[in-house]
This record gives structure tokens, C-alpha cells and sequence, in this order.
């Protein structure tokens, strides 16, 4: 139900939210908590505002929220009198429907029906620590986790129907929710009956943590050729909601009596909170107080609209002037590397070298070549560009604290609050709600440390949400890689040597607050390297990074971090050579490459589309204005194997490029739900064609310019591919399933770049390729 409360903003009340789990265990009614889409029909109809006063079984450890014990059953499985079920996990929705798959896993090994089964994710008092959802690893390592789970639940099941029954266990049937005797006419019972509204209170066992937790080891497995869910298309339980407008994000959700925040941001990222004058802020209506920690600067009132009111008097705003433009003032502060000066900043970065590839003498074949190539990569900042900007809700009393978030890591976020906030792990509970707008380490954790700094402060309740400026300028960015290549061909056209030096400022800094927000720093300091793959048979090769770097502004990742743009570089230059060659582009790879899936995939896309050997921009410049062409790239990305070919066309006269059709071969071993592959490897496509074409965050230097969509723009419906086909290789169960949230992101720069090349004879070598760098390239030929 949607409810316009007294602020003016409109948002929905969510259903069945914060129930404690001992309150969920106790009753079993077939309510489900945690998460309103994935609910039965009737909490889902169902509208109130989320409690705040729970009670947590006591599952692992003394304080109020302590932790969820992974070797328990009950930890993963509920059964309800209903003859429905919940799956618990850690991992979360963030709009790609992993989770789906997670319950298609659950469903078929427990033989329970997709439809009557659903999902409780995230909420630290409630699932299991599984580790971040990222990295395309939920059903990766998750879904053994939770198969496992389900294994030991449907033996448990059997194990209590014989004792039913009276009979063996192997005279039994398990089948759809139901365990009947083997040729024994109306001798059959419900999960349900069965359970009668108990806990499934057994040991399953588990050892190891997050990724690498192992859970029920000695549980049998059903024979996969006797899979009924797994390796179909079954509805995604969000869609409708989220179609209709019905769906509760963390944007819409409300507490009983909160309050509202906004932050005050300086206006140079580095500068120093020098004094707030307070005048003008009472006249406010519902103004409540400023709060501040040493450089952080928040606002709280009774309604958003006056949090918004108080935050722009005190400076921030779009369109601010400088550091005195409002009456909070800060320290002069320009220590950020301009738009047209970062290419210069990372590679002066201080960094550590890593080899990835060394054989050979590439100095010597360079030497000796008939042929040499020389280009240069870049790759800019970009934004994750949430379309609803970050969110959430705090409740932080003396001893406790509540946070409601759309958090990728729900589990570690509980960690640094609880770090932030000098509280043991286990006095800090994480109710996690999707939120509009979440992949990548955006501002999400972030935003939840604004919440509970001003929720301390004032004692209720604080909902902050960040303005649109906020979600562009401040939450943590992609950083720019700046990529040095270098080729050698022989007087037939092979490639005798290659060596590719990038400078790659770290992708993982984690932390949640720098040190000289707040005085000291919250959260683990993790400067890990972007992902670089290499698998090429090269006799002389140099792979090299360097890693590490900082670069002025908190970075993080995004969707398939360091390896979109490693591959946008390593698959247009094997391009370059290819051309260079007058070879034709697919099968001038083919002869470095020997892994049989890598030439597998690279062959099922070519055939989908119809490929027929040529070299690229063979027939020379196209007459007409509209010149079309078509690229190939490929990836590897943790095993997944993904090919791309599309078809360009360029507008000669303005620029423009339009993607008019992508053929995607991705083989990620078993598929769980195809539909739901598809759906991934479409938004994929899609959003990596948006960062190639036109995302790039701009600076002066004292902080982020492209802070608006007019600034930052995205790909518009008109700009979308008229096909995007797609063919599954190798979903088969005898080939493990890897990732497929992120690998189809990685060849889309490289792919276009290559067909602009096929298509006009010029190399797109620095993204985005927006319209007036594609004319400058083609007006320098």
C-alpha cells in the first residue's frame, strides 16, 4: 500500500518485516520475515511499518542479536504447517535473481515445490554468514553450501516418516512436499504434518567460513539426472512487484518515529570542517539539530524536506559556488588530479609491479620484428549510478543498534558498524531490504554509517538518503587504468612477441570511513588488483601490473571490476595485430588459444551469428552515411567463458554509434534457470554497452563535476540492441556452475571498438566513445 506521509514523500509501508526469528521459529505459521516479495501471498498483502523492539533466539553468542550457527538445520530450512518452506541464506538480491537460483537449488533437493517455498536473505539475525554477494559467486559457492543444506533436510524428513510410518526409510517417496510408502495406498503425509510447526532442530555439521564454508558433509546428493527444478525457467518471485510498483525497496521504508538526514559535504573531497553557524537553521519548520564529528557534517528534522532545507543552507547543494558558500565553512582543498590529468596521476601513483605472464624474450622479438604495434588504453572513473540514491535507517541506543540497509554484505557491514560505533559484533543487528539501485560497492554501506552517526547523535530513529549529487560525487568510484601495449608480427603474420603494462589503482578499498572523516578509520584497508586474464600462446609474452595505487577518492568495484577494462585493451589489441596481419580477426585468435571450452565458446558464438571469414575493414571506407561493422572479443572470467560479437553501426556525419545486434556464446557450465541467464547476460550486455558509449565521472580540482544525469549520462530504451542472442554452451551437470553475473560484461568495450574499426578504419582506444571523440579519430585519418 502506498502511504504519503506528512513529509510529502511518497513510499510503501513493507509487510513482514523484523519479526524476530524466535518469534518465526515459535509460531511457523507460514509467514515469512526478512523480505516482503519473496512472502506468501497474505504478508504480502499485508501493510504496516517495520517493528522495533525484537527478541533473537539465542543462536550463537550473548548479546541481542547474536549470530546464526551454519551447523544447525533450522540455520537454512524452516517447514511450516501449511506444507510451505523457507530457505535462509546470507546472500542477497541485487536485482540479477541469484537468489531465485539459490531456492531453485534448495527445491530440488529437498523435493518441495519451487512455488511453496520462500526466501528470507541477509539479515544478520536471521541467515548464516556466506560471505558479500559479488564477484558472480553466490551460486558458485553458495549453492553447494545450501544443496548440501537441503540434502541433510530431506533425509531428516525421511528419517521422521519412517518412524511414522513404521517403515524402512528406503520404502519411502519424497516427492513435491510429500513422503508417501512405497505401494502403499493413501500412506502418504505433508512435510508439514510431518513437522507439525517445530523447529528442524538437528546437527548437520559445518566447518569453514563465508566462501569457503562447507555445511552437511556427509549428505547425500540426488542423482542430477533427476533434477526437476534445477535446469528450468521458473518465475522470478520479484517481478511482479517490481512491475507493478507494489515492491518495497529500501528507499520506501519507514520506522515508527523516525527522523530524517541528509550529510553536508565540503566542497573540495579533502577539506577540513572549519565551524557551522547554526543561524537561520531554526526557522526551519521541524529543524531538530546539526550533528558533527570532526569532519563530518549532518542535519536532522522531523521531515525530509526541511533535512533537505537545513542541509542546502549549510552549503550543500548541486550548484555550489566554493568552500564558503554556505554557513558551514571549510579549509581551501584541490588535491584531485583534474579530468585531463588522471592518465598522468595513475601512472605516477606509488604501486607495486606484479607479473602475470613472463616467458620468453620480448625485447629481443621486438626487436627482430618485420612488424611492430604500439597503442595506449584508457579507461576512465565511472559512477555505479544507482537510479535511487543510496539509503537508510538507524536506531542506535546506549547498548544496541538497529540498521536497516540494501547492503551487498550485510554480515561485514554489521562488522564495521559495530567497529564504528565501539560495539561488539553481536549488540548490532543488519535488517537487509533491496535497494533501488544495487550492485557493486556503491554508497550503500556508506550511507548506513551517515544513519547511525545521526541516529547516536539524537537518540530515534534516522532515515538518511542521499541526494542525487550525493550518490554521483561521493560514493566510492571505478578508477581509471591506464594500459601500455606493445606487438610484434613476423613476415607471416604471427605474432612473435607481446607485452601489456597497466597501472591499476586498487579496486578494493573497503573501508567504511576514511580516517580523516571522523579521526579514525572504520573498516579493513583491502588494496587488492583489479582481475587481469591471460591465455594466450604467445612465445614472447610480458604481463605486467601495477597495483595498489591511490588515486584522491575512495574506489571500489563495480560490475566486473579491472577486467572490463583489461579486456576492452587486450582483445582490441590482438585486434589491432589481427588487422595488421590482413588476417581475419576470429581466426587470428583461434591460433593462440588451446583450452578446448575457450575455442568452444569463441566457435558457438561465431556460428550463432553466422560468421564468414574476413579481415577487418577489408573492403575499405563505406560510402553511405550510416557505415556498419562487427567486432569479436572474448573473456575469461573465474572460469566462465563468454565470446561477444555485435553489429555497429556509425553515423559518419555526427558520430554516433548505435549497437544494432550482440550474439553472446557464455558457458558457465549448469545453468540453473536459464530464463534467469538470459535476464543476467542481458543486463550485461546492456549496461556495459552504457559505460562504453558514455560514462565517465569528470573532476576539477577539488571534487566531482558530473554529479547529475546531464553530466553523467546512460544509455537511453532508443540505444538499446534491436537483438541481443544468446547461446548456452556446456549447460550440462557433469560441468560445474561458475558465475554469471558479470563475465558478459567484459569483452562489450573491445567488441565495439573492434566493429568501429571494421566499420570507419579508426581505433577507439579511450572510453567512453562518445560522438565527438568518434569524429576527432576519424577526422585524424
Amino acid at each position: 500500500m502506498n502511504t504519503l506521509d506528512h513529509d510529502g514523500i511518497d513510499r510503501v509501508e513493507p509487510a513482514g518485516l523484523g519479526a524476530s526469528r524466535r518469534a518465526f521459529l515459535k509460531t511457523s505459521g507460514g509467514l515469512v520475515l526478512g523480505f516482503s516479495l519473496f512472502a506468501p501471498a497474505a504478508a504480502m498483502a499485508a501493510t504496516r511499518e517495520l517493528p522495533l523492539d525484537t527478541s533473537v533466539a539465542a543462536m550463537s553468542g550473548t548479546g541481542p542479536f547474536p549470530a546464526v550457527d551454519p551447523a544447525r538445520l533450522d540455520a537454512w530450512i524452516a517447514i511450516h504447517p501449511d506444507n510451505t518452506a523457507t530457505l535462509f541464506t546470507g546472500k542477497v538480491e541485487q536485482g540479477n535473481g541469484s537468489p531465485n537460483a539459490l531456492l531453485q537449488i534448495a527445491a530440488d533437493e529437498l523435493d518441495f515445490p519451487f512455488d511453496r517455498f520462500y526466501l528470507v536473505m541477509g539479515s544478520t539475525t536471521e541467515t548464516v554468514d556466506q560471505g558479500p554477494s559479488y564477484g558472480s559467486m553466490a551460486v558458485r559457492y553458495a549453492g553447494p553450501q545450501i544443496q548440501h543444506a537441503a540434502a541433510a533436510g530431506r533425509q531428516v524428513l525421511l528419517d521422521m516418516a519412517s518412524k511414522h510410518f513404521g517403515v524402512p526409510v528406503d520404502q519411502l517417496v519424497a516427492s513435491a512436499g510429500v513422503i508417501t510408502v512405497a505401494g502403499a495406498s493413501g500412506k502418504s503425509i505433508t512435510y508439514g504434518n510431518l513437522v507439525g510447526g517445530k523447529r528442524l532442530d538437528v546437527t548437520i555439521g559445518a566447518s569453514g567460513k563465508t566462501f569457503g564454508m562447507k555445511v552437511a558433509p556427509n549428505a547425500k546428493l540426488k542423482d542430477p539426472s533427476k533434477y526437476t527444478v534445477i535446469g528450468t525457467s521458473v518465475p522470478r518471485k520479484d517481478i511482479p512487484g517490481k512491475t507493478t510498483g507494489q515492491f518495497t525497496f529500501m528507499q520506501d521504508v519507514k520506522v515508527p518515529g523516525m527522523l530524517h538526514g541528509r550529510v553536508v559535504r565540503p566542497y573540495g573531497v579533502g577539506a577540513k570542517l572549519l565551524k557551522v553557524d547554526e543561524t537561520g537553521l531554526r526557522d526551519i519548520p521541524g529543524f531538530v539539530q546539526i550533528v558533527r564529528q570532526g569532519n563530518f557534517l549532518g542535519v536532522v528534522a522531523q521531515t525530509e524536506w526541511g533535512a533537505i532545507q537545513a542541509a542546502q543552507k549549510l552549503g550543500s547543494k548541486l550548484n555550489r559556488k566554493g568552500p564558503d558558500d554556505g554557513l558551514a565553512k571549510w579549509s581551501d582543498w584541490n588535491g584531485l588530479a583534474a579530468t585531463d590529468e588522471v592518465w598522468d596521476a595513475v601512472r605516477k601513483a606509488p604501486g607495486k609491479a606484479q607479473s602475470v605472464a613472463s616467458h620468453g624474450d620480448v625485447d629481443k622479438a621486438l626487436q627482430s620484428a618485420e612488424h611492430t604495434l604500439k597503442a595506449t588504453y584508457l579507461t576512465p572513473f565511472e559512477t555505479h549510478g544507482s537510479i535511487g540514491p543510496e539509503c537508510a535507517i538507524a536506531d542506535v541506543s546506549k547498548d544496541k543498534a538497529i540498521v536497516w540497509g540494501g547492503t551487498q554484505m550485510p554480515h561485514q557491514a554489521q562488522r564495521d558498524l559495530a567497529e564504528l560505533l565501539g560495539f561488539p559484533v553481536d549488540q548490532v543487528e543488519i535488517r537487509w531490504i533491496e535497494a533501488s539501485g544495487q550492485y557493486g560497492r556503491n554508497g550503500l554501506e556508506h550511507v548506513m554509517a551517515d544513519a547511525v552517526i545521526m541516529s547516536r547523535a539524537v537518540g530515534r530513529p534516522v532515515r538518511v538518503q542521499w541526494m542525487r549529487w550525493d550518490s554521483h560525487g561521493w560514493d566510492p568510484k571505478e578508477p581509471p587504468i591506464v594500459q601500455d601495449l606493445e606487438g610484434a608480427l613476423d613476415a607471416q603474420g604471427n605474432v612473435t612477441a607481446w607485452r601489456h603494462h597497466m597501472w591499476v589503482p586498487t579496486f578494493s578499498n573497503t573501508r567504511l570511513l576514511p580516517s580523516e572523516l571522523i579521526g579514525k578509520p572504520v573498516g579493513t584497508e583491502n588494496l587488492g588488483n583489479a582481475a587481469i586474464g591471460y591465455e594466450y600462446t604467445f612465445d614472447n609474452a610480458d604481463v605486467s601490473s601495477h597495483n595498489e595505487s591511490r588515486v584522491g577518492v575512495i574506489t571500489a568495484w563495480m560490475r566486473a571490476p579491472g577486467q572490463f577494462e583489461t579486456t576492452f585493451a587486450m582483445e582490441a589489441f590482438i585486434d589491432e595485430l589481427a588487422a595488421a596481419a590482413k588476417q581475419d580477426p576470429l581466426e587470428f585468435r583461434l591460433k593462440y588459444l588451446k583450452e578446448p571450452r575457450t575455442v568452444g565458446v569463441l566457435k558457438a558464438a561465431a556460428k550463432r551469428y553466422g560468421w564468414q571469414p574476413r579481415a577487418a575493414f577489408s573492403a575499405g571506407k563505406q560510402s553511405s552515411r550510416m557505415a556498419r561493422g562487427r567486432g569479436i572479443a572474448w573473456v575469461n572470467r573465474d572460469d566462465s567463458l563468454v565470446a561477444t560479437i555485435a553489429d555497429v553501426e556509425v553515423d559518419q556525419t555526427t558520430g554516433e554509434i548505435r549497437v544494432v545486434r550482440v550474439v553472446v556464446a557464455h558457458d558457465n557450465g549448469l545453468v540453473i534457470s536459464p530464463d534467469g541467464m538470459h535476464n543476467q547476460i542481458e543486463g550485461n550486455i546492456i549496461q556495459s554497452i552504457s559505460r562504453t558509449l558514455h560514462e565517465e565521472v569528470t573532476f576539477n580540482h577539488a571534487h566531482v563535476t558530473s554529479r547529475d544525469w546531464a553530466s553523467y549520462p546512460i544509455l537511453r530504451f532508443h540505444e538499446i540492441p534491436d537483438s541481443i542472442d544468446i547461446v548456452l554452451v556446456n549447460n550440462d551437470p557433469k560441468f560445474m556452475s561458475t558465475g554469471g553475473g558479470e563475465p558478459s560484461t567484459c569483452p562489450t568495450a573491445a567488441v565495439i571498438s573492434n566493429a568501429v574499426y571494421d566499420a570507419v578504419g579508426v581505433r577507439l582506444r579511450q572510453r567512453p566513445f562518445r560522438p565527438e571523440r568518434v569524429k576527432e579519430a576519424m577526422s585524424a585519418v
